[in-house]
């Protein structure tokens, strides 16, 4: 209803001097360090999850910040760290999708865009405008880099067409400029760059320079899934390879000597943490499976799943963990503080492929409380359910012999989250 009047805005009674705030367009479905926004009015605020995005709004990301936008229309956009995008127009149409009209423009920085409804339904009312050059699509998924008067981009599916600004491409215009220059999925591993002042837009092979490998390349990442409460447990992993790209540091030698390892995307890690090792370390010959903003669990990338049992119901013990607790109360951006796991019980039914966990946890500020999840088991070994106020997701071995689990749980006071290890 507030869309249908807004867009109408005829029989609206609007105070004198008041401007009312253009539809919500999207709302942030997961944010990673720290990120802004700057409204239309000019109105600059801190970014937090679950806050709502407009037409015209100025997005900006520090050194570590990374944020996902899930629009009105299914579509996605990532943005990564020291990045500045301008939602300059979104405009869907329910009734009739063909008639939306999407423009951004990405000022520096790195963008991955999946395309919703509007994008879908109206190819050639969409536009990514960089300080160099446009960028149409023909209904993709597509990443971006800009970066001193030079653009990469590469594409996962479908296809964009680039062209630089000119005569026959202008930036207030809308879909793929005359003459631009085509990449699809179909083409191979190539990408398209082009620098200010070039003649034309170039198709590269991605196994060229190492700068324009680590400008825009990423893994290929599975369907999108943005649930209600739980982005930032069931939001694409693969993501954070690409993440910790950016905010990675200096390794020691890395320690293979298990096939599962918790990671920490961060620099630093947080008081207490002795769980997670750095980024680079746990991730050297193993590959992601289940992780949020802070940390991930890696896998052998040898692992098979011949030796994982058929049948047979099995108790895994605890062997470490580390709590941390968001007080709700807290000034923004206040460090979390460690909290406990007292004690936990994991089961695994390999015939009927069901887990089920309890986690007993406290914390100064909130005293005891309780994370009771179960659920299903997939054929990979992983597994991720909700139940309530807990979030529960896990990875285990090719034998069924470890797994680790990754939980978050809200109280009143604020929020648990945790990693864990555990062994039969």
């Amino acid at each position: 209803m507030a869309l249908a009047l807004l867009s109408g805005f005829a029989g609206i009674a609007v105070a004198e001097g008041v401007v009312p705030r253009a539809p919500q367009v999207g709302k942030v479905a997961l944010l990673i360090g720290e990120a802004s926004v700057t409204h239309t009015g000019g109105s600059k605020e801190m970014l937090q999850r679950g806050d709502s995005l407009y037409a015209g709004d100025l997005l900006e990301t520090n050194r570590a910040g990374h944020l996902h936008i899930r629009f009105i229309d299914d579509g996605i956009i990532s943005v990564r760290p020291n990045s500045r995008l301008h939602i300059e127009r979104y405009n869907y149409d329910l009734d009739s999708p063909e008639k939306s009209a999407i423009r951004f423009r990405l000022d520096k920085g790195v963008v991955r865009s999946i395309s919703g409804k509007a994008t879908n339904a109206a190819h050639d009312r969409y536009r990514l405008n960089t300080p160099v050059a446009a960028l149409g699509v023909l209904g993709t998924d597509y990443v971006v880099k800009v970066n001193e008067g030079e653009m990469w981009v590469a594409v996962y599916s479908g296809g964009v067409a680039v062209a630089p600004f000119g005569r026959g491409c202008l930036a207030a215009d809308l879909g793929v400029c005359q003459g631009a220059t085509q990449l699809t999925k179909e083409m191979g591993r190539l990408v398209l760059t082009y620098k200010l002042g070039g003649k034309e837009v170039q198709l590269k092979s991605l196994s060229g320079s190492l700068e324009e490998r680590g400008a825009i390349e990423s893994e290929q990442v599975p369907e999108v899934s943005f649930n209600s409460g739980d982005a930032a447990i069931e939001e694409p992993l693969t993501e954070r390879k690409q993440l910790g790209k950016y905010i990675g540091s200096n390794l020691a030698k890395p320690d293979l000597s298990g096939d599962l390892e918790w990671a920490t995307w961060w620099e630093t890690p947080l008081q207490g943490d002795t769980v997670s090792l750095p980024y680079k370390q746990a991730s050297d010959g193993r590959g992601i499976t289940i992780g949020d903003g802070r940390f991930g669990l890696f896998r052998n990338t040898a692992t098979s799943f011949d030796l994982m049992p058929k049948q047979g119901v099995f108790n895994f013990s605890l062997i470490k963990s580390f709590v941390y607790f968001f007080d709700r109360l807290a000034v923004a951006g206040a460090q979390p503080t460690p909290g406990k796991l007292n004690k936990g019980a994991l089961e695994l039914d390999f015939s009927n492929k069901i887990f089920s966990t309890r986690l007993e946890l406290s914390h100064p500020a909130v005293g005891n409380t309780s994370v009771d999840v179960s659920g299903v088991v997939g054929q990979n070994g992983l597994f991720h359910s909700k139940s309530g106020a807990s979030s529960v997701a896990g990875a285990l071995t090719g034998d069924g012999k470890e797994a680790g689990l990754l939980f978050e749980h809200q109280v009143s006071e604020g929020r648990f989250k945790g990693i864990s290890s555990w062994a039969r």
